[in-house]
């Protein structure tokens, strides 16, 4: 299990840009919106994992990117492990394959 959850967990979960100058980033791109985003618990590795998958934006607007962090929880603390920008949008279909499996 991850164990205790912080209680400022909301104000934790900030889109992980590491070394990169966050005020220098575009918001639209690497913050969560105040829109439904999932916390999830994810086991990897042979453990467990916090994962938040929304979309990026700033207050009730939405940006064109899917957010996920991914967070370790060690001595209280959340630390940000991973974080991808996910590009949503139509495309073309790049491969269909069919199987038959009927022996």
């Amino acid at each position: 299990m991850l164990g205790p959850v912080p209680s400022d967990l909301e104000s934790l979960l900030v889109f992980p840009t590491f070394t990169a100058d966050r005020d220098r980033q575009d918001p639209f791109l690497t913050r969560y919106a105040n829109v439904v985003s999932m916390r999830l618990a994810l086991w990897l590795d042979g453990r467990w994992w916090l994962g938040v998958v929304g979309r990026a934006g700033v207050g009730w607007r939405e940006g064109p990117m899917v957010l996920l962090s991914i967070f370790a929880l060690r001595d209280g603390a959340l630390l940000p492990m991973a974080g991808y920008r996910i590009e949503v949008g139509a495309g073309r279909l790049r491969e269909a394959r069919v199987e038959d499996n009927r022996g």
